[in-house]
């Protein structure tokens, strides 16, 4: 009887280099907007530790709109028509979060944002709902993780360990494939 002998090579390190590639850093990209862009649109900040978007000034009934005789939930600030009260979503034209993107830093890092090139009115709308504006009334609405410590939630995170999951496995099924050999 004929005996076969299977020797499995596997060169960690030469592997473990090919984990991360361009195409792996775009997937994550596209994966971490989409993911986003999903949960801003249904009212919630992406970020760890947050939950839904506070409500408009005049939904929540300031004092000014109190004397003025305005009853808190009568509509959207500044009175433009057809902006749904909830979810607050950050989608009066939709061209904030269409310019939302990434850009990858290398081939393990990724930089969510605001790409050069974008306007300076999405720049500004950006950064009014990043850190909130007093003078008019406009409430912090977090939906980007830029302060020390915060962190996306844990169903984006999720997906982008799948990500990284899949070419794993993809890797150590091709690795395997590689190092057999009969003799």
């Amino acid at each position: 009887m004929a005996k076969v002998k299977v020797t499995v090579k596997f060169d960690i390190i030469n592997e473990l280099k090919l984990f991360f590639n361009p195409d792996v850093t775009r997937k994550v990209g596209k994966t971490t907007i989409k993911e986003m862009k999903k949960m801003i649109t249904r009212g919630v900040s992406p970020i760890k530790g947050r939950g839904r978007f506070p409500a408009y000034a005049i939904q929540r009934g300031t004092l000014r709109e109190k004397r003025q005789g305005i009853p808190p939930g009568s509509g959207y600030p500044d009175g433009i028509d057809g902006k749904n009260r909830r979810p607050i979503n950050l989608t009066l034209s939709g061209d904030m979060l269409d310019a939302l993107s990434f850009k990858e830093i290398n081939n393990k890092s990724i930089d969510v944002g605001f790409l050069r090139g974008t306007s300076q009115d999405i720049l500004d709308r950006a950064k009014t709902h990043q850190k909130g504006d007093s003078t008019r009334n406009i409430p912090q609405r977090r939906f980007i993780p830029a302060a020390e410590g915060e962190d996306f939630k844990i169903t984006i995170r999720r997906a982008i360990n799948k990500i990284f999951e899949n070419r794993l496995s993809k890797l150590i099924q091709r690795s395997n494939k590689k190092g057999r050999r009969k003799k």
